[in-house]
């Protein structure tokens, strides 16, 4: 069911970028200390387009949605 529901979002919104799971930041960002993981699409045609959770600098989680456009990847630095 799940994969369905994906294919159909993917048909509606086909140029996003990533998938529910994905780790991604904000662009603005620029020191990536807030990591946020996609845990859902949006499905109507509003600006937003996941619903992205992290946990905030008290260690609370903490929920958005957010459009495509104001997110990147988020790589994780091997030392």
């Amino acid at each position: 069911m799940k994969n369905k529901l994906d294919e159909e979002l993917r048909l509606m919104k086909p140029n996003l970028r990533f998938k529910v799971g994905d780790l991604v930041c904000l662009k603005s960002d620029t020191k990536k200390n807030t990591p946020m993981n996609i845990v859902a699409y949006l499905d109507s045609n509003d600006l937003d387009d996941y619903i992205c959770v992290w946990l905030n600098s008290q260690k609370v989680q903490e929920r958005q949605m957010y459009p495509d456009s104001v997110l990147e990847k988020f790589e994780i630095e091997s030392k």
